[in-house]
């Protein structure tokens, strides 16, 4: 029998007499305290063994809100580290159905590639304002232990999973696979068998069918980016919401994105049979680094941006969204000053962030410098591109 689910309201606070909802929790209003009470040996284990996704069991509290035997684990890719661990709380890994606030899993980020602190948040922001789905986001003071430890400024993350694709889509089911980064990969084919697909798209959902009820759906999609003119792909896969996505990945600067370094990364891939799959950005802590990458970036590399480039209508459209997100840029900086006054001086105070508070204020300064120049910069180049769209 499933061991019964157990959310406790503690007596209610001066600063938590107001309904404490989802809503409120990612509304971003101020940094507020999260504490995560795990056993001190475990945490101890969890560090000394940083590397490894074993679950541990922890209550998560946010006011007056505490959930009771949740589990939680290491979590992240270059940034895993001993001091300053980011975590994955999966809420019913212990206690079947358990949620906090309605979600099944929730993300700690400890912000340790990103070494302003905010620029996923900012980045989360730019995707919703062109419609594409993103995880919400808030800055958050981490306590740890019984002894209430503080580890620093983390953000918590909405994880991508079906409470999520129930909220952002309205769908209660789907097939949801997270992209794997293991080698240069840029939507080339990869042959009949299944295993390769497999290899690079990790199944999220439906984790126990069959290969072919998985994979079958994605090399599909593959075979279609590869083989099929434009119009056919829009008929399997989303192209305006593709690229929107693109749009703000070059104007922000990515560089290891969909048009990445190194290939595709740090991306979902949202699929309900008979509709067009969507792409779902994930892990968005290195833009606003190169102010002169151009419009153009990467697409050469791409099978499918290639395709987008060499079809007028589409390119035309995705120079119009550059251009959109050009003339809405002081919405982007007000974005960024509102969140920098916000988690400054807990940025500062952050014991264990791995940037000094001197690499941490230069950053800020080089994002700010971005952002100022960054419109001109994408007018400019759109203006070689397509003269007619910035007449």
């Amino acid at each position: 029998m499933a061991a019964l689910a157990i959310v406790v309201i503690l007596a209610a606070t001066p600063a938590s007499t107001a309904a404490q909802t989802v809503d409120e929790f990612f509304a971003g209003q101020s940094v507020e305290d999260v504490w995560v009470h795990i056993n001190s040996r475990d945490w101890e284990t969890l560090r000394a063994r940083v590397t490894e996704n074993t679950f541990y069991p922890c209550d998560l509290q946010w006011r007056s809100v505490r959930v009771y035997n949740a589990g939680c684990r290491s979590r992240g890719a270059g940034s895993r580290n001993p001091w300053k661990p980011g975590l994955d709380v999966d809420f019913d890994h212990y206690v079947t159905g358990q949620r906090f606030l309605g979600l099944s899993e929730l993300v700690l980020d400890n912000l340790w590639q990103d070494d302003a602190l905010l620029q996923e948040r900012v980045t989360m922001s730019v995707f919703r304002r062109v419609g594409i789905a993103a995880p919400r986001e808030a800055h958050v003071r981490l306590f740890v232990g019984s002894a209430r430890q503080f580890m620093g400024l983390y953000t918590v993350v909405d994880a991508i999973d079906l409470p999520f694709l129930q909220r952002a889509f309205g769908v209660p089911d789907a097939y949801l696979y997270e992209y794997r980064w293991h080698d240069v990969y840029h939507f080339e084919d990869l042959g009949n068998e299944l295993e390769p697909y497999a290899f690079r798209f990790e199944a999220r959902t439906h984790e126990h069918e069959s290969m072919f009820g998985l994979y079958s759906s994605i090399r599909e999609l593959i075979f279609a980016i590869n083989d099929a003119p434009l119009e056919r792909i829009g008929e399997v896969l989303d192209l305006p919401w593709l690229i929107n996505y693109l749009a703000v990945d070059n104007y922000l600067g990515d560089w290891d994105g969909l048009l990445g370094y190194a290939g595709l990364n740090n991306f979902y891939v949202m699929h309900v049979p008979g509709v067009p799959v969507r792409l779902i950005p994930w892990d968005k802590d290195v833009e606003f680094f190169d102010v002169m990458m151009p419009p153009t970036h990467n697409f050469e590399f791409n099978v499918l941006a290639s395709k987008i480039r060499a079809d007028p209508g589409a390119w035309r459209q995705y120079l119009r969204v550059l251009l959109d997100l050009a003339a809405n840029n002081q919405a982007i900086q007000d974005e960024f000053e509102r969140e920098f006054i916000q988690i400054e001086a807990v940025a500062l105070a952050d014991p264990s962030k791995r940037p000094t508070n001197e690499e941490f204020e230069t950053r800020v300064e080089e994002i700010r410098s971005f952002l100022r120049q960054r419109p001109a910069m994408v007018r400019g180049y759109v203006n070689e591109l397509a003269p007619e769209l910035t007449r």
